[in-house]
């Protein structure tokens, strides 16, 4: 729809020099006004634009991405049985994600590289994550974050 209406740089990124953000669609480029750009920016479905038709095919990824693991899953027993590590941590994502930001200034960095550039932190944190969440997983049905909030929910159930 987007080659339809925007014609053929519709598609392209920043980077390739079509004619969409290489960020958000939501700032304007080089610092200017939203006046000062053209509304068929607006139309365009470049790679990380934020318009609307970059989300709509970004959502439609993702669905069939869920939606296929989900049939893998299914059909397949010795895959649920390989990736129940990572499906402990989908179990306690809120967990996940806090544990995330608290310990990222605990992290170190490797000599003579930014923490923009290095893989290490990134797998410290991913395989932190799976080894908590299969051992957490054992002992527990929920993750520490989920007990709490499930916790301090329940009274509303009580609240008309």
């Amino acid at each position: 729809m987007s080659l339809l209406l925007a014609g053929p740089d519709a598609l392209k990124s920043l980077a390739e020099g079509g004619p969409s953000s290489g960020s958000s669609a939501s700032m304007p480029p080089d610092g200017g006004s939203f006046s000062d750009m053209p509304a068929s920016l607006l139309l365009t479905a470049g790679p990380h634009s934020g318009t609307t038709f970059d989300i709509i095919g970004s959502v439609g990824v993702a669905i069939l991405v869920i939606v296929g693991a989900t049939v893998a899953m299914d059909r397949l027993p010795r895959l649920r049985r390989l990736a129940k590590p990572v499906i402990a941590v989908g179990s306690m994502s809120l967990t996940a994600y806090v544990g995330h930001f608290v310990l990222q200034p605990a992290l170190p960095v490797p000599a003579g590289s930014d923490g923009q550039q290095s893989w290490v932190p990134l797998l410290i944190f991913v395989l932190g994550a799976i080894v908590f969440a299969a051992i957490w997983s054992r002992f527990f049905r929920r993750g520490p974050l989920e007990y709490l909030l499930n916790a301090a929910t329940k009274p509303a159930k009580y609240i008309r």
